[in-house]
């Protein structure tokens, strides 16, 4: 195993056990905190408690994302896990006692190994995407499974977008601000293509989800992907694999063209919370009309 693969592995398996010590955790300072008999012991796991529960609340709440990006360094799950973890120390070092302190700082290095470094993208910008270059060729499948060539969609202003899958709730909220944008992007006559090497059953529950007129395409085991250096090996958490998802998906990416087959815009982000608003491209095709 080469040093970039075993780097892939360590990332990959990293999460399961930082979330699940958090929930364990959480649940244990809690309980201590209840039955401690009150005091600066209890106040103490209570600082322990809320630190560890930072970044498990703040995965689920990914899920009522109405749009898809986060700040870049989650700034109120790290200002929640820092007061936490400082009142935890402060109420130990108070009380005689050093778990707390011990489980609440740890706690808090979850949240910042989760935000400036786990979800951070080990990629490199592919110069086949940039502005000013042709769309490159590659092929997917539509919801019914027929080819879809990339020529296809030349003669018309596109957007397209790759996403993980219906699993990723940063993906799903990128979706569904595009969808909430779909009147803007039509008045343009501007073609939206999602694009993801999930399952076609999940790409057409995605169509039946939204109901908007966008092109909802399959890359079949990242083929496209790897074709255009996008393939993010070994990108899909552990569990996941196991609802029939591939373990292999697709760096988030938004490549827009002209009607002629010009990028217009690129965005090859770096971290999978940070995706490019829809006004962006919007602004871009204006710009490349005028």
């Amino acid at each position: 195993m080469t040093q970039s693969r075993l780097h892939r592995h360590v990332k990959r398996w990293s999460i399961v056990p930082a979330v699940g010590f958090d929930v364990l955790a959480t649940v244990g300072a809690t309980a201590l905190a209840v039955t401690g008999g009150g005091g600066l012991h209890a106040f103490a796991w209570l600082g322990a408690a809320l630190a560890t529960a930072a970044l498990p609340f703040q995965l689920v709440s990914f899920f009522g994302l109405r749009k898809g990006r986060t700040s870049r360094n989650l700034t109120a799950m790290t200002a929640l896990a820092s007061v936490a973890a400082a009142t935890a120390v402060g109420a130990s070092l108070l009380a005689g006692t050093g778990w707390p302190a011990a489980i609440a700082i740890l706690g808090l290095l979850s949240t910042q190994f989760y935000a400036r470094w786990y979800t951070r993208l080990d990629r490199e910008r592919q110069a086949v995407l940039e502005v000013g270059a042709r769309l490159p060729h590659f092929k997917v499948l539509d919801v019914d499974g027929t080819p879809v060539s990339s020529e296809s969609f030349l003669g018309q202003p596109t957007a397209f977008v790759f996403i993980r899958g219906n699993w990723c709730p940063l993906c799903v909220a990128q979706v569904r601000e595009l969808a909430a944008e779909y009147q803007s992007l039509a008045a343009r006559g501007i073609e939206v293509a999602l694009i993801s090497p999930q399952p076609l059953d999940e790409t057409r529950a995605l169509a039946e989800r939204f109901g908007v007129a966008f092109r909802y395409l399959t890359d079949p085991a990242a083929a496209a992907a790897a074709s255009l250096g996008i393939r993010h090996d070994g990108g899909v958490p552990p569990g996941v694999t196991q609802l029939g998802y591939e373990a292999d998906t697709v760096f988030p990416t938004v490549i827009v063209i002209n009607e002629s087959g010009t990028i217009v815009f690129s965005d090859q982000t770096d971290d999978y919370r940070v995706r490019p608003e829809p006004s962006l491209f919007i602004s871009a095709l204006d710009a490349a009309h005028r």
